[in-house]
């Protein structure tokens, strides 16, 4: 798996010259300016079909300027925000900025959560070793989920395989558990038992809907068209089902 040093300036790089997008840095620099004044500051890790910012007084908002290909759906996102409530932002549309004939970007202007971003960054990004969550540094907790766009409404246990993930890493050598994953996966159930009420039956429904999960999300390949639940595999890594080969048993 080759590793890629990240900087600002390639990833500013990357979307305004490489996408194709019909604005500048500059051109999206001047609309927040004229909307909320103050200092721009932008995230230190973009995502790679937006370009984001914070602003306003106290840097208390998020503008994010997005790749037609990548717009939110603020529906989804206003359904999210009822369920799961202040740990997902709110979201309005502004706009668009870019030339009507080029590929414009969609604006949008978000709350800024509190907390710090728990993305595993460290001096390089390999794929997949990403955690889009915003933390409390004092006590751990969860006071943010950023990464929406690809969200889409799945049978309960789907996205499990993300517990797995948390027990373990993928290696040059394959997939290494880490020492305590048995007791960690235990107290997991164990809770999850607690809050929720759910019979054991139920529970094993749910497992069983995490199996479906993990055989989608690493069984099939990467479509950025798909509307629902996608894989990540690359297609032209023929026969590279490690993920499967772990975390199936």
């Amino acid at each position: 798996m080759p590793t890629v040093v990240y900087s600002l300036d390639n990833a500013f790089d990357s979307f305004f010259s490489e996408a194709g997008a019909s604005s500048s840095r500059m051109q999206c620099d001047d609309v927040v300016r004229r909307r909320y004044g103050g200092q721009i500051r932008p995230v230190s890790i973009q995502g790679s079909s937006s370009y984001t910012v914070i602003t306003g007084p106290s840097g208390y908002k998020i503008i994010q300027f997005r790749e037609q290909a990548a717009l939110l759906d603020l529906n989804l996102l206003a359904l999210a925000k009822e369920v799961h409530g202040d740990v997902v932002p709110g979201c309005l549309e502004l706009g668009w900025v870019g030339e009507p004939e080029g590929s414009q970007l969609a604006i949008y202007e978000m709350d800024r959560l509190p907390g710090e971003n728990y993305i595993i960054a460290r001096p390089s990004l390999t794929r997949g070793k990403r955690l889009n969550t915003v933390r409390s540094l004092a006590s751990g907790e969860i006071t943010g989920v950023v990464d929406w766009p690809g969200a889409s409404i799945q049978p309960f246990g789907s996205a499990l395989y993300a517990l797995e993930n948390a027990l373990g890493s993928m290696t040059s050598a394959g997939w290494k558990w880490f020492d305590n994953a048995d007791d960690l996966r235990d107290t997991f159930w164990r809770a999850f038992r607690e809050q929720t009420g759910l019979s054991e039956p139920q529970t094993r429904l749910i497992k069983l809907e995490g199996k479906a999960g993990i055989l989608i999300r690493y069984g099939t390949a990467y479509d950025s068209g798909f509307p629902g639940m996608i894989g990540v595999r690359d297609s032209n890594a023929e026969g590279d089902f490690r993920y499967l080969d772990a975390l199936l048993f």
